[in-house]
């Protein structure tokens, strides 16, 4: 039952990946709102995922010995590739969270780099402004 239930987990990790590409074309796209909606989301599905996997690991990995009393076969092979398909799944699922936390620094440095070239432009129309104020106000 592990094993089947850790090998169902591939479609989702491979949904999470391309859902983590959408989000970096939205990035580089400047398509901010959707981003930072996206990268919350998977945030949450990562965090989500990584809640369920992590006592399964210690669990599948406890079960060898254990089966070991009951059964005649010796299952080691059995549950060593299920452990390391845990852990291959445990891998992944940190590697899209360090990938999210990225995408994150890079949209809110896109967003600061944005916000920055705004307020140039408004002190330069405000420096005009101001300039033209103060002509018109000596001329009273």
């Amino acid at each position: 039952i592990p094993a089947i239930e850790s090998r169902k987990s591939m479609p989702i990790l491979n949904k999470l990946s391309d859902n983590i590409e959408d989000v970096e074309d939205d990035i580089f796209a400047h398509e901010m709102p959707r981003a930072i909606k996206q990268i919350s989301m998977l945030r949450r599905d990562i965090i989500s995922f990584r809640r369920i996997i992590w006592p399964m690991r210690a669990v599948i990995g406890s079960l060898e010995p254990k089966a070991r009393r009951f059964t005649k076969t010796d299952l080691e092979v059995y549950f060593g590739d299920t452990v390391d398909h845990v852990d291959k799944i445990w891998d992944g699922l940190d590697e899209y969270k360090e990938i999210i936390e990225g995408l994150n620094d890079t949209h809110d440095s896109l967003a600061t780099n944005r916000t920055n070239e705004v307020i140039r432009i408004l002190t330069i129309i405000a420096s005009i402004l101001l300039t033209s104020f103060e002509l018109c106000d000596s001329q009273l």
